[in-house]
């Protein structure tokens, strides 16, 4: 039943970064920030499906190589969530931003991939691999969640947008029991991916709504 929850759970992903798809139009461009979105969207999708998919596959290589790529996933794409902040939110001021992901990478780098050892472990009716010991604090997710939740507090004030915020309450909610129920951490990101997309769709269409023709491509809020 979990299984077959996380394989809906990454459909529902895939139709979020399909929709966004959709709504893009000449009012609302496949820019950078737009971009960043989708493919964090797909990274997503991947990683439910690969955990949803993990008791058909059965334990073995096949199975080991997709779960390395969802650690790859993790630590290459999350970070990419600063620079659609830094553009769709802190813009101006967004100088810090790039140099923030380049040490989240590195930092992700070092602490999982580096000293990545999986073993399978099962949960109810899932089989993944998973690190074989603790490798501490998610630091660079944590610093994620944390450059989120100032940008959704931000939009909440200036914009009386609230949902991005309640995305990162829930995603930080269902993180903090995911070691004891780990699908709950998918169900988290998938929370939070959809307030991104609804954020993206909703709040970034108004400011275009709003500004001169032929600005729209430069500028996002």
């Amino acid at each position: 039943m979990v299984s077959g929850a996380l394989i809906s759970l990454a459909a529902a992903q895939l139709a979020c970064v399909a929709w966004l798809l959709v709504k893009s139009g000449r009012h609302e461009p496949i820019d950078r920030a737009r971009w960043l979105i989708i493919v964090v969207g797909c990274g997503l999708a991947y990683d439910s499906a690969v955990f949803g998919a993990g008791a058909l596959l059965g334990e073995g290589t096949t199975l080991r190589v997709l779960s390395v790529l969802r650690f790859v996933a993790h630590v290459v794409l999350t970070p990419l969530l600063v620079v659609w902040a830094g553009d769709r939110v802190f813009r101006e001021r967004a100088w810090w931003v790039w140099p923030t992901v380049v040490c989240l990478i590195a930092w992700g780098a070092v602490a999982d991939l580096l000293r990545l050892n999986l073993v399978p472990r099962t949960f109810a009716d899932t089989l993944r691999y998973t690190h074989l010991i603790s490798t501490g604090p998610p630091i660079a997710a944590l610093a994620v969640t944390v450059v989120l939740l100032i940008a959704g507090v931000r939009l909440w004030r200036q914009r009386r947008w609230v949902w991005l915020l309640a995305g990162v309450i829930a995603l930080t909610a269902a993180s903090a029991v995911a070691p004891v129920v780990p699908p709950l951490g998918n169900a988290g990101e998938g929370a939070l991916l959809i307030t991104l997309v609804a954020t993206e769709v909703s709040v970034v269409r108004r400011a275009f709504a709003r500004e001169p023709t032929g600005s729209a491509d430069s500028r996002a809020m």
